[in-house]
């Protein structure tokens, strides 16, 4: 599986994140991924997922963090719309990490 890191992420967040899916057998895409005709080309048949940032999630979050939440996720949908991939959250990928197994998307 193939994973592009949307949007902005702490540091040392986003680095532990990469370590993990290494780790457990993915592939971190450094560039954004290409639209779904450009892709047809490239002849890659492996799953695209495009996570967005999910940091901080047990705290309480005033309307402004919720609506940054919601944009940042509304901006992954639409570069996976665009790349044939499907969208995750940070958590999901930790989550699924954690059990060995695809969790529910």
């Amino acid at each position: 599986m193939r994973f592009y890191l949307h949007g902005d992420y702490t540091k040392s967040y986003r680095g532990y994140l990469q370590d993990l899916v290494v780790a457990a057998g993915g592939i971190v895409l450094q560039r954004k991924p290409v639209s779904r005709d450009q892709q047809k080309l490239l002849d890659d048949s492996s799953d695209l997922l495009i996570v967005y940032s999910f940091e901080n999630q047990d705290r309480a979050k005033s309307k402004a963090e919720t609506k940054a939440a919601d944009r940042r996720q509304a901006d992954a949908q639409a570069l996976a719309c665009a790349s044939g991939g499907r969208v995750v959250s940070s958590a999901w990928v930790i989550d699924s990490i954690a059990a060995c197994n695809l969790q529910p998307l």
